[in-house]
């Protein structure tokens, strides 16, 4: 059984009603900590920018509990959804 230890993805500009990021508290509730980045910052669809340029628009509450928040650098976000 395999189950990842958070998730870093885009905000896609966020859309109409924050529809961007509207998952993350679905996947707060599946035990799943994560944060947005923002689509100003980073490339969509790019790993590799998300991860290196990327900066935090939005969290769940799991990631929150981890030291995740908005306007931290994705590299520091991904340290923080590492920890146990």
């Amino acid at each position: 059984h395999f189950r990842p230890w958070g998730f870093l993805m885009s905000d896609g500009g966020m859309g109409k009603n924050r529809s961007g990021v509207a998952a993350m508290e679905t996947l707060n509730a599946a035990g799943l900590p994560g944060a947005a980045v923002s689509a100003m910052t980073a490339r969509m669809g790019d790993g590799r920018s998300t991860y290196f340029d990327g900066m935090v628009s939005d969290c769940n509450t799991l990631a929150k509990s981890k030291g995740v928040h908005a306007g931290q650098a994705a590299i520091a976000a991904a340290e923080c959804l590492l920890k146990e």
